[in-house]
């Protein structure tokens, strides 16, 4: 079991000996046998308890990890929820929501206690039944897989040791642990995949874990390659239609290239769906993607919200245009003194005012800077979001539009005209950063005072 663990750890080199681990321990033989053998090999360890109160002995269980914790002298944290009301209350699964609730209690204990892993005590024997869990509800590649080895911060040393191998080391050590009287219940999906399936497999072929680990590896080589793939697909599809302006709704939404996507092998288009919604922490069902899909390869129109009500998808003749419309933030009124800074790190920006001797004009009109006349300008000047039925006459134009058909011509997001920060002064709209001036402040021939204005996008500010 050790030398698994050092075999783990070579591999993934970025987790040096001085990176702090924060170990899931739930007192059971497989994390308290990973506990032990971080210690034993000298790593910085932190140990976190998740009380679900789903059993009588619950609270036992805790005071034993705590006990365990302070023999050792390692760092101890626990955190406890009522898993069966709230899965009761949102009608949701209860190992899910006993997992939700777990892990987000072990990455706010990672955060607070400066860890920059979190390690769980999954094995090879979790992992065959994860695999078997996930052929049997129905699964691509990725989930076929079973449980990753390392995603994200989580990471899993154990998941090539057998059980059979983490219970002789328990032996050898001397280790006293818990038995979870969950892990006997066969109204538990896992459970019955454990102590029914596994066994009938292992009597129809003797070497089965040893087959369905050599298939994992084949899975995850070939599943690595389609990512990668995947991943340059994304990139090559991504346009930014907001020009300058991207860095507004950078966060909020993002578009691919309806024409690049039909190009490529469904299989491929699901992949890059799928990682489009990775990029918003947000998960795509299977009948969505393929619903995504088929309007992309028949260039038909459709709408879809992912089941969290969060990620909305549109496709049209043009893109597939993904957005999160609830991370909107409006922008408060304010002041904007001349010359000064005005920065706004929440919203990503901040423009800065200066006079300047220089009066030539911007050749792009959706350039991040301008330059007016402030002797035509009505002071005090502001910034604030657009009003409804607000009109602007642009530069070179004698009539006013309705600054909604102006954006329209501009080919501007619904999102992106939101988050737009616009100049004004005491009679309206002046400057509109990355589309352009008011005609009235134009710089001329007889222009004594000239106010450069730019805007900065947060990630070229320096903050």
């Amino acid at each position: 079991m050790i030398q698994s663990l050092k075999d783990f750890f070579s591999i993934y080199k970025q987790i040096n000996s001085s990176a702090r681990i924060l170990i899931a321990f739930s007192g059971g033989k497989d994390s308290t046998a990973l506990t032990y053998a971080l210690y034993n090999l000298g790593y910085d360890i932190i140990v976190a308890h998740f009380n679900h109160q789903l059993r009588p002995e619950a609270k036992d269980d805790e005071d034993f990890c705590k006990n365990f914790t302070e023999k050792y002298n390692i760092s101890f944290v626990s955190g406890t929820a009522d898993v069966g009301s709230i899965a009761k209350c949102n009608k949701w699964n209860l190992e899910e929501t006993a997992r939700k609730l777990r892990y987000e209690f072990l990455q706010k204990a990672a955060n607070a206690t400066n860890c920059s892993y979190i390690a769980t005590a999954h094995h090879l024997d979790d992992n065959i039944e994860t695999m078997l869990f996930h052929f049997m509800r129905g699964s691509g590649i990725q989930g076929l897989i079973g449980i990753p080895k390392m995603r994200d911060n989580i990471i899993r040393p154990l998941i090539n040791v057998p059980s059979k191998v983490i219970e002789s080391y328990c032996e050898e050590n001397n280790l006293e642990y818990l038995s979870d009287s969950m892990n006997e219940d066969l109204d538990y999906s896992r459970v019955r995949i454990r102590k029914k399936i596994v066994p009938q497999l292992e009597e129809i072929h003797s070497n089965f874990r040893e087959a369905i680990s050599v298939t994992r590896n084949i899975l995850e080589d070939e599943n690595s390659f389609l990512q990668m793939c995947a991943s340059e697909a994304m990139q090559q599809c991504l346009v930014y239609p907001n020009g300058n302006l991207t860095f507004l709704t950078e966060n909020t939404e993002l578009f691919l290239d309806i024409n690049k996507l039909r190009s490529m092998h469904p299989a491929l288009i699901k992949r890059v769906l799928q990682i489009s919604a990775d990029f918003f922490h947000a998960q795509l069902s299977y009948m969505q993607i393929i619903r995504l899909c088929e309007a992309i390869i028949n260039n038909t129109s459709t709408s879809i919200t992912t089941d969290e009500g969060a990620l909305i998808y549109e496709v049209n003749a043009k893109y597939v245009h993904a957005y999160i419309g609830s991370r909107i933030r409006e922008i408060a009124p304010c002041a904007l003194k001349i010359p000064d800074e005005l920065d706004s790190t929440v919203l990503g920006w901040k423009i800065v005012t200066e006079f300047s001797h220089d009066t030539s004009i911007p050749a792009d009109r959706r350039s991040l800077e301008a330059k007016i006349d402030y002797s035509k300008c009505t002071l005090p000047f502001h910034v604030r979001n657009m009003k409804e039925g607000e009109k602007f006459t642009p530069l070179g134009l004698t009539g006013s539009k309705l600054l909604t058909d102006y954006f329209n011509d501009l080919k501007l997001s619904p999102l992106t005209r939101k988050q737009i920060p616009l100049i004004c002064d005491m009679m309206g709209v002046i400057w509109i950063p990355g589309c352009g001036i008011a005609d009235r402040v134009k710089i001329t021939s007889d222009t004594k005072k000239c106010l450069k204005m730019k805007i900065i996008p947060k990630h070229l500010s320096g903050h």
